[in-house]
């Protein structure tokens, strides 16, 4: 499926490798199990490979990329792999509810590596992740891609 979140991931794992995650105040620590990459945590957000994650009020909104979908979880599982009887939270919601953390994130990274940082590198998306370059864009209103042209 093409949608924002193949590009947004592939963005953050490019952060991840030249250390922006880190100087941004995202803790960096293992995977409690040893699976895949570090995981990346900055207050309410969390960021792993497989899973990107937003403590809410309301609980934790969940996005398991694996599952391509988003649950609404009481508590963090330690494998980053929502239960089976997870509660499925709509992908519009769950797109919603990390959309201001998105776009705080996009905003540092022109702040610091300039208008141009993120259009360079989508030129350099694999092509899965390339089919939901358009669908970023919407998602994160031009604010960092095609505005950059």
């Amino acid at each position: 499926m093409s949608h924002p979140l193949t590009v947004q991931f592939w963005l953050w794992g490019q952060d991840a490798k030249r250390g922006d995650l880190e100087a941004r105040g995202f803790r960096k620590t293992p995977h409690p199990q040893g699976k895949g990459s570090s995981i990346y945590r900055k207050g309410p957000l969390g960021l792993h490979a497989s899973a990107a994650w937003l403590e809410t009020p309301q609980g934790i909104v969940f996005y398991a990329r694996p599952r391509d979908g988003f649950f609404l979880l009481d508590a963090l599982p330690e494998a980053l792999e929502p239960p089976p009887d997870a509660r499925a939270l709509g992908f519009d919601a769950g797109l919603r509810a990390l959309l201001p953390k998105v776009l705080e994130h996009e905003a540092w990274i022109r702040q610091h590596h300039g208008p141009q940082d993120r259009l360079r590198l989508m030129r350099q998306l694999p092509p899965a992740a390339r089919k939901g370059w358009a669908a970023w864009e919407r998602w994160v209103g031009g604010e960092a891609g095609s505005d950059a042209a």
